[in-house]
C-alpha cells in the first residue's frame, strides 16, 4: 500500500516520544548517505510513496520531480565539486505561480519567521518558491533524509493553508474578493537548470561550514 508522503508526519512525531520506536517505511534506515545522488534520493522518495518519480536531465544539470497529491516537488543537487565524485547538498523545492499581484514580500518573510522548516522567497511578482536544503556532508542516515523530505512536504501544506487563510481574512467583506494575493495556487514543475541555480543560491552560505 502506498501512502501520501505528508502522512508520514504521524511517524515523524513519534520520534519525539521515548516510548516509540517507529521508523519511516524505507529499507536500511540506518544506512549512511554521504553523497547526494539522483538515484539515491529517487529511491527514497519512491519508498516514501512519492508518485511519478522522475530523474530529469538538461545538459549538465540533473534534478528529480515527484508528485504528492497534486503538487510537484523538485529535488536538486549542488556542491558537487568540493569533494571529487560527490554532491554534498540536496534541495527540495516547490515553485508556485500565484497570479497577478502575488503576496507581498513582508507576508512571505513573516512565514519564514513563524515556520522555520522551509524558506519562502520571491521569484518574480507572480511566483514564489519554498525550499529547504539537506546536507549530507560528513554522512547522515537514510532515515534522516527520508524524514527531511516527509516533513518538508507536510510543512509546505501547512504553510499554504496559512497563506490561504490570510487571503480570506484580508477580504473586505464576505462576498468580495481579497484586494491582494492569489485566489488559486498553481505549483510548477521546474527545469533541472532552474533547480540547480536555485539550489546553489540557497546553499551559498554553507561554503565555509562544510566538514568535507
Amino acid at each position: 500500500m502506498r501512502f501520501s508522503i505528508a502522512a508520514l508526519v504521524v511517524t515523524a512525531v513519534a520520534f519525539a516520544l521515548p516510548a516509540q520506536s517507529a521508523e519511516p517505511p524505507i529499507t536500511n534506515p540506518q544506512k549512511i548517505i554521504d553523497n547526494a545522488t539522483p538515484e539515491t534520493f529517487a529511491e527514497i522518495v519512491r519508498e516514501l510513496g512519492g508518485q511519478n518519480v522522475e530523474i530529469k536531465r538538461e545538459g549538465d544539470y540533473t534534478g528529480i520531480v515527484f508528485m504528492d497529491g497534486n503538487v510537484p516537488y523538485n529535488i536538486g543537487f549542488t556542491f558537487c565539486k568540493v569533494v571529487p565524485g560527490k554532491c554534498l547538498i540536496a534541495s527540495i523545492l516547490v515553485l508556485v505561480d500565484n497570479g497577478k499581484g502575488g503576496y507581498p514580500l513582508e507576508t512571505l518573510n513573516k512565514q519564514n519567521k513563524d515556520f522555520g522548516f522551509l524558506t519562502l522567497y520571491r521569484d518574480d511578482p507572480t511566483k514564489f518558491g519554498a525550499g529547504r536544503l539537506i546536507l549530507v556532508d560528513g554522512g547522515v542516515t537514510k532515515k534522516n533524509v527520508a524524514m527531511e523530505i516527509a516533513l518538508f512536504v507536510q510543512s509546505f501544506r501547512t504553510t499554504m493553508k496559512d497563506l490561504e487563510s490570510q487571503l480570506i481574512a484580508s477580504a473586505p467583506g464576505p462576498f468580495q474578493r481579497a484586494s491582494y494575493g492569489p485566489t488559486r495556487f498553481r505549483p510548477l514543475v521546474v527545469s533541472p537548470r532552474y533547480l540547480s541555480e536555485a539550489t546553489e543560491k540557497m546553499a551559498k552560505h554553507y561554503k565555509t561550514d562544510l566538514r568535507r
